[in-house]
């Protein structure tokens, strides 16, 4: 029988070292930041955001995910955002995963939106979340809970005021995938 190759010792003491800083991290109240999660489903994140722009610039997403009008024609045209990509990695994107891991969509999972990004080292100045989740095609179910948050421009709801609020310049997007559901994560942000 060959002999094994020594490479486990070697990622024992790799998987040591992490350990001990961690460790030391607690041991000095450093959080250490959240874990970016693998972009599965980027293209499907990126078709969001131009959903997200159609609708902050004065557009309407049709049932078809189609951009109708534009510059201020629906309402009051605002900046593009731009996508912000430590917040996708880092807090978006893991949060989607969470929600998707536990069968459900809440705020409060995994501490709060706020607590979110403090852990992954961003001071928010000015921040926000809306969060959703749909079954069936992940571009469909992206479109549908973006359809949804249009539906609020009449009575200003929330998730519509998060999507038009003049003082957020970017977002972070998450959307993860389990069980035929398609769980989005948006966290608005301006430093």
């Amino acid at each position: 029988m060959p002999a094994r190759p020594a490479r486990p010792a070697r990622r024992r003491r790799g998987s040591f070292a992490i350990a001990a800083l961690i460790g030391l991290a607690a041991l000095l109240g450093v959080a250490p930041a959240a874990q970016a999660t693998e972009a599965r489903w980027l293209d499907v994140e990126l078709y969001y955001l131009d959903l997200l722009n159609c609708t902050r610039t004065g557009g309407w997403v049709k049932v078809d995910g189609t951009c109708k009008g534009g510059v201020g024609e629906y309402s009051d045209e605002r900046e593009p955002l731009r996508r912000h990509v430590g917040i996708s990695n880092n807090v978006a994107r893991p949060y989607s995963k969470v929600m998707a891991d536990a069968g459900e969509s809440s705020h409060y999972l995994d501490g709060g939106p706020l607590d979110r990004l403090e852990r992954a080292g961003y001071d928010p100045g000015a921040w926000g979340e809306s969060i959703g989740y749909w079954s069936g095609d992940p571009y469909e179910a992206v479109t549908r809970i973006h359809r949804n948050y249009q539906s609020e421009k009449p009575y200003k709801g929330i998730h519509w005021r998060l999507l038009k609020k003049a003082a957020f310049k970017s977002v972070g997007i998450g959307v993860w995938r389990k069980d035929g559901y398609t769980y989005l994560v948006m966290d608005f942000y301006a430093p």
